[in-house]
C-alpha cells in the first residue's frame, strides 16, 4: 500500500521471506550486511542467530524508509500494533478476511511446492529449521494428494499396518 510503506514493507518480507512477525520487527540496522545481501537475524523460535539471504527488492523496500535513531527498521515494536494495522487495511479494501502470520507463510511454501519443489527445497528456500515446519505451511487440496494416496495404498493395500509388521 503507498499510503503506508512501512506496512507494505513488513507484508512484502514476510510473503518473500516466511520469517515471524517478531523476527522482521526486530531487524535493525546493525543486522543488515547490505553489500552481500544478507541479514543476521534472531530466530525465536531456535532462540539462534542465524544469517539469511535477503531478497534485493525486499532491501529496497527497506532502504527506501525513514531511518529511525533507535536503529531499527521499523516503527512498530509489537505484533498486536502490527495486526491491527493490517485488520485496519483490510477493512479499508473491503475485504471479510483475517491475516495471521500463516497466511503469508502459506503464501510463500504452496506457490513453490505447485511449481514442483519438494519439502526439504521449501524448507531451505524459506530458511526453516525443519521440513515439518515446510509441510505444515504447505496447504493441499485433497484432490491434489489424491494420486500419491493411492499410489501408497496399491502399494501397502486396505491395511497398512500388515505391513508395518
Amino acid at each position: 500500500d503507498a499510503a503506508d510503506p512501512e506496512l507494505a514493507a513488513i507484508l512484502t518480507t514476510l510473503q518473500i521471506h516466511g520469517w515471524r512477525i517478531t523476527e522482521v520487527l526486530n531487524i535493525r540496522e546493525e543486522h543488515i550486511d547490505w553489500q552481500r545481501s544478507q541479514i543476521e537475524r534472531w530466530v525465536s523460535k531456535s532462540r539462534e542467530w542465524r544469517w539469511a539471504v535477503v531478497d534485493q527488492g525486499v532491501l529496497e523496500l527497506w532502504r527506501a524508509l525513514p531511518k529511525r535513531k533507535d536503529g531499527y527498521i521499523f516503527s512498530l515494536r509489537k505484533r498486536h500494533d502490527f495486526y491491527y494495522r493490517v485488520d485496519c487495511l483490510i477493512k479499508t479494501l473491503g475485504l471479510e478476511m483475517k491475516y495471521r502470520p500463516h497466511n503469508s507463510r502459506r503464501g510463500l511454501a504452496t506457490p513453490l511446492r505447485d511449481l514442483g519443489y519438494g519439502i526439504d527445497d521449501i524448507r531451505d528456500a524459506a530458511q526453516w529449521q525443519s521440513s515439518q515446519s515446510a509441510a505444515i505451511y504447505v496447504k493441499d487440496d485433497p484432490e491434489r494428494i489424491r494420486p500419491a494416496f493411492e499410489k501408497v495404498r496399491a502399494r501397502i493395500g486396505a491395511n497398512p499396518r500388515k505391513v508395518a509388521k
